[in-house]
């Protein structure tokens, strides 16, 4: 986690259908104007969540991505754009039905806040713990947009990727 001060209650609902809200509510009121300090702490919480959501094999992680249904999520694999619930259930089942268990660290972020849209930018590396035991690591890269619709901050796109070594690199 990055550090990001929050507080167990949820923020209140839309009443969205499928809408979840995220464990780490951060304590900032988004009923009013919100500062680009606001915006960052929000996000990054956002993304922080999406990260332990991943590495626990949270099951309602579809529903807490796909919100209010205007998420595209791109780099799950070789069919590469998720543009519906259906297509994202698939690609994240896919992904958790590995055996793998996925951690990530992004100690390097970059975020950008104006009015109601945000932006991150995440560089890390992400553990790939096979059922064999033997664990690979790799860099890997996510960028992220956010907007702030009915009071929260909501996942409108996520482009995610390990970022693969030059052939003859040694790594």
């Amino acid at each position: 986690m990055s550090g990001v001060e929050t507080e167990a209650s949820d923020p209140p609902s839309t009443g969205a259908p499928n809408e979840r809200a995220w464990p780490s509510a951060p304590r900032v009121d988004l009923s009013g104007p919100v500062t680009v300090s606001d915006a960052q702490l929000a996000v990054s919480a956002l993304f922080d969540d999406l990260i332990e959501m991943v590495a626990v094999g949270d099951e309602s992680l579809v529903d807490a991505l796909w919100g209010d249904g205007e998420l595209v999520m791109i780099g799950l694999g070789p069919a590469g754009v998720r543009r519906s619930r259906a297509e994202l259930a698939t690609g994240l089942d896919a992904i958790l039905a590995q055996g793998e268990r996925l951690s990530f660290d992004f100690p390097n972020r970059r975020i950008i806040a104006a009015g109601s849209l945000a932006w991150l930018f995440a560089e890390g590396v992400v553990s790939r713990g096979h059922p064999d035991g033997t664990v690979h690591v790799g860099a890997y890269v996510a960028s992220c947009i956010f907007e702030r619709a009915g009071g929260r901050w909501r996942w409108r796109q996520f482009l995610g990727s390990e970022v693969p070594h030059p052939e003859g690199s040694g790594q």
